[in-house]
């Protein structure tokens, strides 16, 4: 924050060039409500998308699916697309999400919607740690609940809607690029594995420098290929196991 000589301004450090001016100050419950319409899958009429908690993956901010909501045997909370969902059971899990379409979901998700900011910038705003750790400050041990009274009071500091615009965009793009080098990392992984596999059932084999074979494996006890220090007698039963 930047000071006055009079107080402290509420000035970002780190800001795009083309803004100015101070960011507002407000409690939560006056940016952004918890409050949703409820369905009943009594009188369900057709197939709707539901979301439940295991469908939210930690700390990731995606989906790992949903269900039929008209074959649930609960109450659900109503979503639109674009609301944030918050898993308030057990919040140190992180499970948010920003609803890719209309449906419904667990009571134990909280629906949040945006009013005196976007849903976009809110999405951000639930990642923070000052969001975290006052939905940790929840009732219950075993299954902790976060409390939306102590949550909605909460004081957060958000700028202009162009600002917000300009923030958001810049945070997707990040967690786009992530994403994606994200399931780059896991296709190698299981490349890595399948070529393990290959190589050494010597489904595959290399050539030498001058494009012949290398010599033929050998077959070994595993005792005479390396030795175990602290020789215990539970383990001594892998030493003639055929390498």
């Amino acid at each position: 924050m930047k000071k006055s000589t009079n107080k402290t301004l509420n000035v970002p450090n780190l800001r795009f060039k083309e803004f100015k001016g101070e960011w507002g100050e407000k409690k939560l419950e006056a940016i952004a409500s918890n409050k949703s319409g409820k369905y009943n899958p009594q009188n369900a009429t057709g197939f709707i998308k539901c979301i439940e908690l295991e469908h939210l993956a930690s700390e990731t901010g995606r989906l790992l699916g949903f269900i039929d909501g008209s074959q649930s045997g609960s109450i659900k909370n109503v979503f639109n697309k674009g609301d944030i969902l918050f898993g308030k059971l057990r919040p140190y899990l992180k499970k948010y999400l920003q609803a890719p379409f209309n449906g419904v979901c667990s009571s134990e998700i909280w629906v949040l919607k945006g009013e005196d900011i976007s849903n976009d910038f809110l999405y951000w705003i639930v990642q923070t740690n000052s969001f975290i750790d006052l939905a940790n400050q929840s009732s219950g041990s075993k299954m902790p609940r976060a409390d939306w009274s102590i949550v909605e009071n909460g004081i957060f500091s958000f700028p202009s809607r162009p600002e917000q615009e300009k923030i958001t965009s810049f945070l997707s793009l990040i967690d786009e690029k992530i994403h994606t080098q994200s399931k780059i990392i896991a296709q190698l992984k299981s490349l890595m594995q399948s070529l393990r596999e290959k190589l050494f059932k010597q489904k595959i084999r290399f050539k030498d420098n001058d494009g012949g074979n290398f010599p033929n494996w050998e077959m070994k006890k595993l005792g005479d290929l390396a030795s175990n220090p602290f020789r215990y007698k539970a383990k001594t039963k892998f030493k003639n196991y055929g390498i």
